[in-house]
């Protein structure tokens, strides 16, 4: 199997994950609430306003002391989180708001990695990270660049030829 074709399998099993982990969440909830296995694994509420793409519960919860850039046990931050979903506002918010851009989840990888290799459309969370200023060239621990990992040819180009 080609490279390319791997890395677009890679992608589409991990969203197909990610959302089965989240269809565990009720989206009625209030996002002050978790369920007990997302709180165990570390998530907190701002994680799961950022799942809702709740902009008003994300602005609210970092103005009321939430730590905007707390991770999970697997070094999944809100702004992570964000980067995973094809909708931009929750991961804008996050920027405006002061999110870090280059903290790494626990295989090294910074919101921009994780917006390249496992968003399905990534071209304008790319975009809207780069604006902000991160990294293009950043290395995860296996030696790689978003550019190395992403998969969706607009988004490669992206990250391959500043503008």
């Amino acid at each position: 199997m080609p490279q390319r074709a791997r890395r677009a399998a890679l992608g589409a099993v991990m969203a197909w994950a990610l959302g089965w982990v989240l269809g565990f969440m009720p989206l009625a909830a209030p996002a002050q609430e978790l369920p007990d296995h997302l709180a165990r694994a570390g998530f907190t509420p701002l994680h799961a306003a950022v799942w809702r793409h709740d902009v008003a519960a994300i602005q609210r919860l970092v103005q009321q002391g939430a730590p905007i850039d707390r991770a999970s046990d697997a070094g999944i931050t809100p702004l992570h989180s964000a980067a995973m979903q094809p909708q931009p506002e929750a991961l804008r918010a996050l920027i405006a708001l002061g999110a870090k851009l280059e903290l790494r989840d626990r295989h090294g990888r910074t919101p921009l990695f994780v917006a390249a290799e496992v968003n399905p459309e990534p071209q304008a969370v790319i975009e809207a990270l780069l604006a902000a200023g991160a990294d293009r060239g950043a290395v995860d621990r296996f030696g790689k660049t978003p550019a190395q990992v992403c998969w969706k040819p607009a988004a490669c180009d992206l990250l391959r030829h500043p503008a």
